[in-house]
């Protein structure tokens, strides 16, 4: 009997010795990864505008830089056949980013007469080599910095795409902006920043 409580004894010691090896401090460290990107227009708010049907530009309603609503007219095209009108509208709230029309000139229907976008959210694209796509796999949100400005903000992580780019051999991966501000300008250069935290053991043991 005594050599059984012996052994429960030992035992339990080497219970009690575990426990408290396991519960050794750990401590953390960040590491940061900066990824080159450019911000772009936000493909799910923008819209590519060819008039309908051909016919002579009566008139004009908005410029560059205009900020419109949806169903505001563009410009008003005379058509050639039947004598008639057509309006052309908006089919997005946004900006007018590009004009090609002019009152009382020909334009037919493979012409963009206007290119608009929402710039309320815009989006991030990197370009980032496959070693480093893990990276991107283990985060939801990246941090944006501009090149230009002291300003930054958490983008959310979209999608990445399931292809690589022949040309550049990287992966094409998508970052969300709130841009309400207006402060970040599409096609503007940004550095894109992911921090990857470690867990360390507090000591070694032999």
């Amino acid at each position: 009997m005594k050599i059984t409580h012996h052994i429960k004894l030992v035992l339990i010691l080497l219970c009690l010795e575990t426990i408290a090896f396991s519960k050794e401090p750990t401590h953390e460290s960040n590491e940061s990864h900066v990824f080159p990107g450019k911000v772009i227009l936000n493909p799910e708010q923008s819209a590519h505008i060819n008039p309908r049907y051909e016919g002579t530009v009566a008139k004009v309603y908005v410029r560059e830089g205009d900020i419109i609503k949806k169903g505001d007219q563009l410009a008003t095209i005379d058509r050639k056949i039947g004598m008639s009108v057509y309006h052309i509208t908006s089919p997005i709230s946004g900006t007018v980013l590009h004009r090609d029309l002019s009152p009382g000139e020909f334009v037919t229907n493979d012409r963009e007469a206007f290119s608009l976008s929402n710039l309320d959210t815009v989006w991030v694209k990197f370009d980032v080599h496959p070693k480093d796509i893990k990276y991107f796999q283990d985060t939801k949100k990246v941090e944006i910095h501009s090149r230009i400005s002291p300003k930054k903000a958490d983008g959310k992580l979209l999608y990445i795409s399931p292809t690589v780019i022949g040309k550049t051999r990287t992966i094409p991966v998508y970052s969300k902006l709130t841009n309400k501000s207006g402060l970040w300008l599409p096609y503007q250069l940004v550095d894109g920043i992911i921090e990857m935290t470690h867990h360390h053991n507090g000591g070694s043991h032999e």
